[in-house]
């Protein structure tokens, strides 16, 4: 019998002890059922339940997601005389640090609003997506205060962070992907010279990268009033 197993069946059995009883408490009958479910979970493979309320959870989230921006923004600035391959390596950190930054304002999103399915794909990498596409729908109606998402150049950016997202090694497995390089026939491929996103974002004629640098602060800054 596996760690796991034994202590769900100790969880379980203690809620069945404390149900047996006439006078049983209920914050007692409560805490045993938290235990079986952590129990559960751990048996499952699944990430512990969480203890702190979600308000922490989306106050801690938006400001990781504001410190991997402002060192993204840094990461747009290079020395005059760098190479052209140390320009494009130093995007593709920008470009893994913004894939953080979004991922994170989008389980924000998701702790303030459903934080019971917060907690159950919290540990997963496709999270911005879901919220580029409600982003899309409440602009699509003219939803205050999402019309500013209307606009043509953050329409873009929109598209490029489910790019991001879909470049995480966890989703894109075996590459190209974001972080880590990856095997082609002919040799290991670089996410700077490489992946599509990154030279998207290396590009000085798309504005791209301070478009998506835009949005984030400004989902973070504006939270409340988009998702409060």
């Amino acid at each position: 019998m596996s760690p796991g197993e034994k202590a769900l069946r100790k969880a379980i059995a203690a809620v069945r002890e404390v149900a047996e009883r006439v006078a049983a408490d209920r914050d007692e009958l409560t805490a045993a059922a938290d235990d079986a479910q952590k129990a559960l979970d751990q048996l499952l493979g699944g990430p512990p339940r969480l203890e702190r309320p979600a308000d922490e959870w989306v106050a801690a989230l938006l400001a990781q997601a504001k410190a991997e921006l402002r060192v993204a923004r840094s990461a747009g600035t290079g020395r005059a005389e760098e190479t052209l391959l140390e320009t494009r390596m130093r995007f593709a950190v920008m470009a893994m640090l913004l894939q953080m930054a979004f991922e994170k304002i989008a389980k924000a999103v998701l702790a303030r609003s459903d934080f019971d399915a917060f907690q159950h794909v919290r540990t997963s990498h496709a999270a911005a997506s879901r919220m580029v596409g409600a982003i899309r729908q409440r602009a699509r109606y003219r939803s205050t205060p999402f019309k500013r998402f209307n606009d043509d150049r953050w329409k873009v950016a929109l598209g490029v962070i489910t790019d991001l997202e879909a470049a995480h090694p966890a989703l894109a497995r075996g590459g190209p992907h974001l972080e880590y390089p990856w095997e082609q026939p002919d040799k290991v491929a670089l996410p700077g010279t490489d992946l599509a996103v990154v030279a998207r974002l290396a590009s000085p004629r798309e504005r791209i990268s301070p478009d998506l640098l835009d949005l984030g602060e400004h989902l973070v800054d504006s939270f409340e009033q988009l998702f409060g």
